[in-house]
């Protein structure tokens, strides 16, 4: 199964600086696949093919926890997803 992720939304919960080329080398060389990593209207979007065992990663807020998991991230720099709705104003 494959999850299609904006870079910009991974950025809400996972801060990182690194380029969407080199986030998604170190994301499949320890992880989830990236199967392509293309740009559209401004934004990267990455193809992610999630495996079966994993349902835990098949959500934005799953991948990103794999995510920074991967990149030696604290779980708490992940943001809170009520608190990004707010900031968004979609809650």
């Amino acid at each position: 199964m494959n999850l299609i992720v904006p870079h910009s939304w991974l950025k809400d919960f996972c801060k990182t600086t690194l380029s969407p080329e080199k986030l998604a080398a170190k994301i499949s060389l320890c992880g989830p696949s990236i199967d392509s990593v293309t740009r559209v209207d401004g934004d990267t979007l990455y193809d992610v093919e999630i495996t079966t065992n994993r349902p835990d990663a098949f959500s934005l807020i799953g991948f990103a926890r794999e995510v920074a998991a991967i990149l030696e991230l604290r779980f708490d720099e992940i943001l809170d997803a009520k608190k990004l709705a707010k900031k968004k104003g979609t809650l």
